[in-house]
């Protein structure tokens, strides 16, 4: 799954998109020292776009659940 996720642009200053060859359950974005700092659930698409204007500049790590069950991490970088 991992690889079949598409997570742009990255760098990333706003929005971020998403995109999976499987239905995307929910995403979650956790801060490098491990606090979760965004969620989203029943997303039921391949495709998604998520705002992180409120997040400060800086590395995380977007990790996001298919509708069967499996995780895909993914680092993103906030400008």
């Amino acid at each position: 799954f991992t690889n079949n996720l598409k997570v742009y642009p990255n760098p990333v200053n706003s929005h971020i998109k998403l995109q999976a060859d499987v239905l995307m359950d929910r995403i979650k974005i956790y801060s490098i020292d491990g606090v979760q700092v965004f969620s989203k659930e029943n997303i039921n698409k391949l495709s998604d776009s998520i705002s992180i204007n409120n997040l400060s500049t800086g590395l995380y790590t977007l990790k996001v659940e298919s509708i069967d069950g499996k995780w895909a991490y993914k680092k993103i970088l906030k400008n």
